[in-house]
């Protein structure tokens, strides 16, 4: 995308929002072939979409892909209108929040967040997608476990809605990282959440990660 692609998508979709909705972050793939979108509403309930010349790599992405044709704005335009007229909201909770700031700081503790891909299960979308933990103590000793279900389930939406992503080390492990729209609703949200995961984040034991204990279930 060029940059006259991007400030008229951003006008149309500024233009589609009411009153109580804000465009939170618009982000680029490496090869700016893709636009990732964030928008927020009251209570930082969010909803996000892609806009692209082709369609997600995977289907647990699970917000709408619009295509992206500079010679015909007016489809997109009329396909997001669509779209925010029965857009299902995600509500940002303090749970997202603190799982989002721990794959985030990880690597310094040396705990890396994984996807199971054996038997290319990820890339074949053969099941639900599943999470691991991977610490390393040495070079001889590691230690690898699945996150425990309640983690599994914020790391699931999370993934869905693209605030966190992966990428392939090899043909077998897939690690986890923190996207531009997740540190964006990191950054929008601090003043809300940040005191109570500054008390949270001293009882981390990042051997064997676990959701805070006042969580609430999804």
């Amino acid at each position: 995308m060029k940059i006259n692609d991007e400030l008229i998508l951003k006008k149309i979709i500024l233009e589609s929002l009411n009153n109580e909705e804000k465009l939170l972050s618009f982000s680029f793939s490496k090869n700016k072939k893709s636009a990732y979108v964030t928008l927020v509403r009251a209570n930082f309930e969010y909803i996000t979409f892609r806009i692209s010349d082709h369609r997600a790599f995977s289907r647990y992405y699970s917000n709408p892909t619009f295509v992206f044709n500079r010679y015909d704005y007016t489809s997109f335009e009329k396909e997001l209108i669509k779209f925010m007229g029965k857009a299902q909201w995600y509500k940002f909770e303090y749970n997202d929040f603190y799982l989002l700031y721990v794959v985030k700081f990880a690597h310094k503790y040396h705990v890396t967040f994984l996807i199971d891909n054996i038997y290319n299960v990820f890339n074949n979308e053969d099941f639900g997608i599943v999470f691991y933990q991977e610490k390393i103590f040495n070079k001889k000793k590691k230690d690898l476990r699945i996150v425990p279900e309640k983690m599994m389930k914020y790391l699931r939406k999370l993934y869905a809605t693209g605030l966190i992503n992966s990428r392939s080390l090899d043909e077998q492990v897939i690690d986890v990282y923190i996207t531009e729209q997740g540190m964006r609703m990191l950054d929008a949200t601090l003043a809300l959440h940040l005191e109570r995961f500054m008390s949270d984040y001293r009882e981390i034991d990042w051997t064997v990660i676990d959701m805070p204990c006042t969580e609430k279930s999804l």
